[in-house]
């Protein structure tokens, strides 16, 4: 793609484009797998290794949304083939850059900050070791939830039923009455539903991470948005707790991965 080609980085490149941290001695090609085909490899210290490519120095453009969206692809595709190489993988979030300067070169520079960040790096290394992260998004039919209500919550269903006895005037204030009520039970259904659905992943998982919810452009509303770190083990009890979930009416589950823990790092 043509916005990509702006990416392509001289070999005697001002800074290091970082993707990724993982144990490792001395230093390793990967091949012209990074952005716009950049040449990957390592540097290491103290049995660390920073997987990275040559770049300019200065913030670089990645064109349009179509730019961004494949350098972001190929970002996390040197991750994965980092991960599929040398095993647990510390992601590095997208468009991270150490330069160099006057006294020490890029290679240097990124050597120092491995030196500098080893104990921090080597504690969330083993924090993550034989683990994925897994997104978990639960959503609910307002509707369904609503109809429910309705019907099973006693002062709604007699507000309903004295609405019918009121004339229209009289109606309307009953019915502005029964809306607001309606939405508090609503708001203390979604507020009891979390917590529950929170504490059972949160008991299955090494770690959760809580994402802020988005909205949906169907009657469905995301109520719940997390990122949990888990081990195999963990995958597939977490797999039976939403699964359970899934079988409540009026009740959904959308679940991704495993992906490199970013969340967690």
């Amino acid at each position: 793609m043509e916005t990509s080609k702006s990416w392509k980085s001289p070999p005697d490149g001002e800074g290091r484009y970082l993707y990724c941290v993982a144990e490792s001695r001395g230093e390793q090609n990967l091949g012209d797998i990074g952005m716009a085909g950049n040449g990957v490899y390592t540097i290491s210290c103290m049995g660390l290794a920073a997987v990275v490519h040559d770049c300019h120095g200065e913030v670089f453009e990645y064109g349009d949304k179509d730019g961004m969206k494949a350098c972001l692809l190929d970002h996390q595709r040197v991750v994965q083939i980092a991960a599929e190489r040398f095993g647990t993988v510390l992601p590095l979030g997208f468009g991270k850059i150490i330069t160099g300067d006057e006294h020490k070169k890029p290679e240097e520079k990124v050597a120092d900050w491995l030196k500098s960040s080893f104990k921090d790096l080597e504690i969330k290394l083993k924090k993550v070791e034989g683990k994925a992260e897994y997104g978990v998004q639960v959503f609910w039919d307002v509707s369904s939830v609503t109809d429910r209500i309705m019907d099973e919550v006693p002062h709604i269903r007699a507000l309903r039923e004295e609405i019918k006895t009121k004339k229209a005037g009289t109606a309307f204030l009953y019915e502005e009455k029964l809306k607001k009520e309606i939405r508090l039970c609503l708001e203390d259904a979604a507020a009891r539903h979390y917590r529950t659905f929170y504490e059972k992943i949160k008991d299955v998982a090494e770690d959760v991470r809580v994402d802020k919810c988005h909205r949906t452009s169907d009657d469905g509303k995301m109520l719940l948005n997390v990122s949990c770190l888990l081990n195999d083990r963990q995958v597939e009890s977490l797999g039976e707790m939403l699964d359970d979930i899934t079988g409540q009416e009026g009740f959904s589950v959308r679940y991704t991965g495993p992906w490199p823990p970013y969340s967690f790092v």
